[in-house]
């Protein structure tokens, strides 16, 4: 179970700039059909992939809504989890998995003077902390 969660937290950390990237997009998407609120029903339906060929724009805006509100609820959740950490325990998370640099433990390495196994030691607390702040 550990190394599923351990699996589960490095994909979390990894997804977070998609998923932000993802939002926005999202709440673009959505303002651009708020814009079509002044046209009139015939206009408002367009074609697409669905079963019956169409789709109305406000069916739309409704997953559209749920789907923001469950990626700003994901966010938030990250947000609360990662400024809980220690400076050091995010900068090691953003070095290694949110923003990774081309060699992460060679640059941990040289920015704490640690070894290896102290900065994996490190890395492995700062996961456990993050997982236990996501999940309880």
């Amino acid at each position: 179970m550990l190394n599923y969660l351990r699996f589960d937290v490095k994909r979390y950390l990894e997804d977070y700039e998609s998923n932000v990237s993802a939002l926005d997009n999202m709440e673009r998407q959505l303002a651009e059909l708020s814009e079509l609120k002044g046209m009139n029903e015939s206009e408002r339906v367009q074609s697409s992939p669905s079963p019956d060929g169409l789709e109305n724009y406000a069916l739309r805006k409704i997953k559209l809504k749920a789907e923001i509100s469950a990626y700003k609820e994901y966010l938030n959740t990250f947000k609360r989890a990662f400024l809980s950490l220690t400076e050091d325990e995010q900068k090691l998370l953003d070095m290694f998995y949110i923003h990774p640099l081309s060699s992460p433990l060679r640059s941990a390495m040289d920015m704490y003077g640690y070894e290896k196994t102290q900065i994996y030691t490190m890395l492995n607390q700062a996961m456990n902390k993050f997982s236990k702040q996501i999940y309880g």
